[in-house]
């Protein structure tokens, strides 16, 4: 059986209260395909009925940005700020599960 392909969009939001961290959701089509995809991410995430979302800052958001990247987001996107200091532009993930 061939894997699934699960769509996703997903925008990080910027916090500069004290240290810097970000919050970064996925949104999925549906609770199942958000949950499928929990299994196989790295750091810590939480499910919101078909959102996924993460908090996280430093070495944690290094790794979740090269996660994402390999499943087919814009680098360049997720943590832009060239039209809001507050949201990224939302940016586009591919996911493949058994």
């Amino acid at each position: 059986m061939s894997p699934r392909e699960i769509k996703a969009y997903g925008q990080l939001a910027h916090h500069f209260h004290g240290k810097y961290w970000a919050t970064i959701a996925l949104i999925f089509p549906t609770k199942q395909e958000a949950a499928s995809v929990l299994q196989i991410l790295v750091g810590k995430w939480t499910q919101k009925e078909n959102g996924l979302v993460s908090h996280c800052q430093d070495e944690e958001l290094k790794e979740i940005k090269r996660l994402l990247v390999a499943y087919g987001a814009d680098e360049k996107k997720i943590d832009c700020m060239s039209k809001s200091v507050d949201f990224s532009p939302k940016f586009h993930c591919t996911f493949y599960v058994d």
